[in-house]
């Protein structure tokens, strides 16, 4: 069939009307731009440079007894604290991220944790409650036989530590003067003695081919695992029940000068791991976290006080 020239145009002309212009085409796509979401740039992490800070001597020119009072002065500055997401070395479990730098006040810790024979005189003054043991005869034995007079107090809970620490004049550590006190200032190390691999001369911990001792030692047995200040048992033997309320989200905003943790919560924070930690455990930045009222046969804790 013959087309005319006529109706050719006619279909044209029909074409064109319904095929939009370029620059109805252009408007369209501007106006589909306007409504995306762009997914937003992940900002790199930054690298942390510590301000030196000189390492503070111990009040004492005299060397203390590993199971005195002696207590070490950890002068004021920053450090970085937590555990950094971007480190490959070990992953960081639940509440420990980021790492962040944190100013603090110089303050006073004690050199060991608080032994047997030094909370039963507080028990003995009846400022303290004695231990609960719930769990395990062997530390109820060690409690009562002089012979574990320097061993480390156990199967207290927070508010034991507490009255203990107020009954001495001392209180017990922010979470940030504990990790400061075990890591010092000067880099992103992993442990009190640096960044090697944790082993039995270094401190009491369920080793990679078995458990150092099964149970608690005496304090300041492990010299070669002090911290930069000299704090000792900073890792292993018992975990340490610190000032702070636990609460997961609470390294997201922290304070950036003396944080004291959230006001309130249901756990308190405990550092350090214990004879039955492994090499994560024992970690500077690890946090544990029970109710203040829980006790266990690894869990002991020792004082601080401001300057």
């Amino acid at each position: 069939m013959r087309i005319s020239w006529e109706y050719s145009l006619l279909l044209v002309l029909l074409i064109s009307a319904c095929s939009p212009s370029e620059d109805a085409i252009l408007a369209a796509i501007e106006q589909t731009q306007a409504k995306w979401t762009p997914i937003p740039t992940q900002t790199p992490y930054p690298t942390y440079t510590p301000k030196p800070t000189q390492t503070a001597s111990p009040t004492s020119t005299e060397t203390p007894s590993p199971a005195s009072s002696e207590m070490i002065r950890v002068a004021a500055g920053e450090f970085l604290m937590g555990c950094d997401p971007w480190d490959s070395r070990s992953p960081c479990l639940d509440g420990e991220s980021p790492s962040h730098g944190v100013y603090l006040d110089d303050f006073y810790i004690d050199l060991t944790e608080v032994t047997n024979t030094q909370y039963a005189r507080c028990a003995g003054q009846e400022a303290c409650r004695p231990p609960e043991f719930n769990e395990s005869g062997m530390h109820i034995a060690m409690y009562e036989n002089p012979e574990y007079a320097d061993y480390p107090i156990t199967n207290v809970n927070w508010y034991d530590a507490r009255d203990y620490c107020t009954w001495v004049g001392k209180r017990l550590p922010s979470e940030a003067e504990w990790e400061k006190a075990a890591r010092g200032a000067g880099d992103e190390r992993f442990y009190p003695w640096g960044s090697q691999a944790p082993d039995c001369s270094l401190l009491n911990f369920t080793g990679f081919d078995g458990a150092c001792q099964g149970v608690t030692t005496s304090v300041g047995e492990y010299p070669r695992g002090a911290s930069p200040y000299g704090a000792l048992d900073m890792a292993g033997n018992v975990r340490e029940w610190v000032a702070d309320w636990y609460d997961a989200n609470y390294y997201l905003t922290p304070p950036a000068t003396n944080p004291h943790g959230p006001e309130s919560g249901g756990e308190k924070i405990l550092r350090g791991g214990s004879y039955s930690s492994d090499w994560i455990g024992v970690r500077v930045n690890r946090r544990d976290h029970n109710p203040p009222t829980f006790r266990g046969s690894d869990i002991g804790f020792r004082c601080a006080r401001d300057n």
